[in-house]
């Protein structure tokens, strides 16, 4: 059964904002949304919440909003009817879990022991809030818990901001990573949909890692690939390693025996959550190639290309960091 928490998942970062007049509730989603994050979790924290919400709900139907800070049933209740999709709890209160799962209600409660995940996973719930974060133990507590616990990913709170972004979505048990960074609350009391949607789209690139993995170049035949990638590699000390279908210069430069793919060549771009990276730029209208997408021995995906050139380069998403291996 889908999951709102799945769509957290997916774009690995949660905002969580309080906003201190329904005014401001419009500019910050649709700053937001333009930097990447069509998604927010409004804090109970301030008079104008539930109005928040719910203006959010109504004007704004293609952001996943949601409500933080929900500490009674009849806040969730209020919640929902407003036009909340999803419900955060600080901790983990089994009164306000039953009812949230009887009435079909999504929730994230807070955790902080191996005692409350227990308790959670008998509700059914396979996504929990692990607050507070770094004084709770940090990614090494993490780490414990998806020992027992397999099944169950963590958004992490609390003290968290763009620099601990990578540190958390790097352990596997971690679907994203909540705070208020995506929005500093002078642009939120600024109306600055522009400056909200710039900040944001620079956390949204601290998920995913993306750089300039290798450049592909493309040849005339096998004895051209050989000795361009040869000359590649007597210039920058490196190591020649043979493919099939192409050569690589150490991990810069991969000469295809051959024309490859892209009219002047192909841009391999590095990430590390190459699923993750793969929906987002399909968010952002890039047409992917999956017919021809490449896996690993284990089924994880390696790499695939955008479906039309850019600038007469092919790019494709690799998964990282790897060892050099041929895309082909």
């Amino acid at each position: 059964m889908a999951n709102v928490f799945d769509k957290a998942a997916e774009l690995g970062i949660v905002p969580v904002l309080s906003i201190p007049d329904v005014s401001h509730a419009v500019p910050l989603v649709k700053g937001l949304a333009k930097g990447g994050l069509p998604l927010i979790e409004v804090m109970f924290r301030t008079d104008a919440a539930l109005d928040s919400i719910r203006e959010i709900a109504e004007k704004c139907p293609e952001i996943c909003v949601g409500a933080g800070t929900v500490v009674t049933i009849e806040q969730a209740d209020a919640a929902m009817a407003a036009g909340a999709k999803f419900l955060v709890s600080p901790g983990f209160d089994p009164e306000l879990v039953k009812h949230c799962v009887e009435k079909g209600y999504d929730i994230l409660p807070g955790i902080a022991t191996p005692t409350e995940i227990q308790n959670a996973v008998k509700f059914g719930l396979k996504y929990l809030k692990f607050f507070p974060a770094p004084t709770g133990g940090g990614t090494e507590a993490l780490d414990m818990f998806s020992g027992p616990y397999p099944g169950v990913k963590f958004v992490v709170t609390g003290g968290m901001g763009a620099d601990t972004i990578a540190e958390y979505l790097d352990v596997p048990c971690v679907a994203a990573v909540g705070g208020t960074f995506p929005a500093p609350m002078k642009m939120i009391l600024d109306d600055d949909t522009d400056g909200i949607a710039e900040v944001t789209r620079k956390a949204v690139a601290e998920v995913f890692g993306f750089r300039i993995a290798h450049v592909g170049l493309n040849s005339e035949n096998e004895a051209e690939a050989k000795k361009t990638a040869e000359t590649l590699a007597r210039i920058f000390g490196l190591e020649v390693i043979p493919h099939d279908p192409c050569y690589f210069a150490g991990s810069l430069v991969e000469v295809m025996k051959g024309q490859g793919r892209g009219r002047l060549g192909h841009i391999a771009i590095g990430t590390r959550d190459i699923v993750r990276a793969a929906k987002y730029v399909e968010r952002a209208g890039i047409a992917l190639d999956w017919e021809n997408a490449k896996y690993y021995p284990d089924g994880s995906l390696m790499c695939v290309f955008f479906r039309d050139d850019i600038a007469g380069f092919a790019f494709h998403l690799l998964a990282g960091p790897q060892k050099p291996k041929s895309d082909r």
